[in-house]
């Protein structure tokens, strides 16, 4: 049957828009299983957003490509959270297409399939929406990471240089592995001092840039190290907790460490007389990084993030194993893929993985009622809160001790987990009038009373109480140089 040389020059297109589709819908259900935007970082961005657009400047300086991604998107809509969700599912959909850009450039055999192959397990991929929606402008650096990748063995330098500089600007740890890739790719290049020369300069350039790459950010892996080994993968099960990881997210865990081993073990016979070497040598050391044993497995720290990046590159092992696999077995995978799509997005529950925004808005609503917000200078409350009540309010918030000296009644605190009888022990009945219950476990009250509380509780050595004002929930450290440039 002879196929019309047009429609077949067609199909390419066809088929990648239908993944991008296939993808951004995916996405899209998990982003509206709840009314809020979702994940711990979303308000971050609605603020700078929001701040750029009313203000004429963010409110900390970052020139990710992801906020000029969100701006754009913004422009053609009217409501903020449906401009962060459409850009989330956008990028979703990027991802999808730059795996089957990826699967297609370096595949060796069966590229088609391998391509689809690739293509349908980041449909599927339930750490992919994941990251979709708790880190988005991170999910948007490994996409361009991708891009960059699929592009190295035979783009022109031009296009080349191009996606590098654009994965530098969308997130600092893409930005990172794309150095590694582009010095071990030219390494026995003949021009490899001239690349070393042009990346010294680019990387002086991002050193200015805020939101890039910077020698701060090293603070970030202070105290991040410990002695005993950890296994990433069983790490971050035991870290969220086995009841919240679906089984179809324990499946591609499964599958993704599997193919891990099968790869690592097939090129420790075969990588002597490989093809693409310095391209495997360059997964090979990422993986060992993303994956390294050493790093302590929490919230803020490195190594949840690194896991989450190897969890959205490892669809590419799969060009690797191509030898390995025949049409009939990519077809059933592809079958299965996509299959198990029809639920992956569920792996995502607003209710097990993001903040109480919920009980964030009723307090909210509670401290706006007892203020004066033309009065009110600064609110210092934690994580995920402060970003919330920012962007509600447009009241400046932070998950930071205060760096001013809180001596006037303009900066407040919300605190959490401390009851009435605690402030009551400990501040007089004159300083108890300025202290307000603002929902469950939620107190607002001057900062400089907070200051005063904190002082004369820490001198009753109180053991119990001084844990709950020096938890997380209660800020009092102040924020830390890479902070200070800029937020992941």
């Amino acid at each position: 049957m002879l196929v019309n040389p047009q429609i077949k020059r067609l199909f390419p297109a066809v088929l990648l828009l239908m993944l991008f589709v296939a993808a951004f819908i995916h996405a899209w259900l998990a982003l509206t299983q709840t009314p809020y935007a979702t994940g711990w970082d979303a308000y971050y961005y609605l603020v700078q957003i929001k701040a750029v657009i009313e203000e004429g400047s963010m409110h900390s300086p970052d020139y990710s490509l992801f906020y000029g991604l969100m701006l754009l998107i913004k422009f053609f809509v009217t409501d903020y959270l449906i401009a962060y969700k459409l850009t989330a599912a956008f990028i979703a959909g990027l991802y999808v297409v730059a795996l089957f850009i990826a699967g297609w450039q370096l595949a060796v055999s069966h590229r088609n399939w391998i391509a689809m192959l690739c293509a349908v397990f980041g449909i599927f991929s339930p750490s992919a929406i994941f990251m979709d929606v708790s880190f988005t402008k991170g999910f948007l650096g490994i996409v361009m990471l991708i891009f960059f990748i699929a592009a190295l063995p035979k783009a022109r330098w031009w296009l080349i240089l191009l996606l590098f500089v654009a994965t530098l600007l969308a997130h600092r740890l893409s930005g990172a592995v794309a150095c590694l890739f582009l010095l071990l790719h030219y390494l026995n290049k003949s021009n490899w001092i001239l690349l070393l020369l042009g990346l010294m300069a680019l990387l002086a350039l991002m050193a200015v840039l805020p939101g890039s790459l910077h020698i701060l950010d090293a603070a970030r892996f202070s105290n991040e190290f410990q002695h005993s080994p950890q296994w990433a993968f069983w790490s971050f099960v035991q870290f969220f907790g086995w009841e919240k990881i679906s089984t179809l997210w324990r499946l591609e865990l499964v599958l993704s460490a599997v193919l891990l081993l099968l790869w690592i073990v097939k090129e420790l016979f075969c990588f002597r007389r490989a093809h693409q070497k310095s391209l495997k040598l360059a997964f090979f050391l990422t993986f060992v990084i993303l994956l390294f044993p050493f790093l302590m497995f929490n919230e803020e720290g490195p190594a949840l993030r690194f896991f989450l990046m190897y969890m959205l590159l490892w669809p590419l092992m799969l060009v690797f194993m191509a030898d390995w696999m025949n049409r009939p077995l990519i077809l059933v995978m592809v079958i299965a893929a996509l299959v198990a799509a029809k639920t992956s997005y569920r792996a995502y529950d607003p209710a097990k993985f993001d903040p109480p925004y919920d009980i964030y808005e009723a307090v909210t609503q509670r401290v706006q009622k007892e203020i004066d917000e033309r009065k009110t200078g600064l609110v210092i409350v934690h994580k995920a809160f402060a970003e919330y009540f920012t962007f509600t309010t447009g009241i400046d918030a932070m998950p930071w001790g205060s760096e001013e000296k809180p001596d006037s009644a303009n900066i407040l605190r919300i605190s959490y987990g401390i009851d009435h009888m605690d402030f009551k022990q400990y501040l007089d009945s004159t300083e108890m009038t300025s202290v307000k219950r603002v929902g469950i476990s939620y107190y607002l009250l001057p900062e400089y009373l907070w200051q005063q509380f904190t002082k004369r509780a820490e001198l009753s050595e109180d053991s119990a109480l001084i844990e709950l004002i020096k938890s997380p929930e209660n800020p009092w450290q102040l924020r830390p140089a890479f902070i200070m440039r800029s937020r992941t």
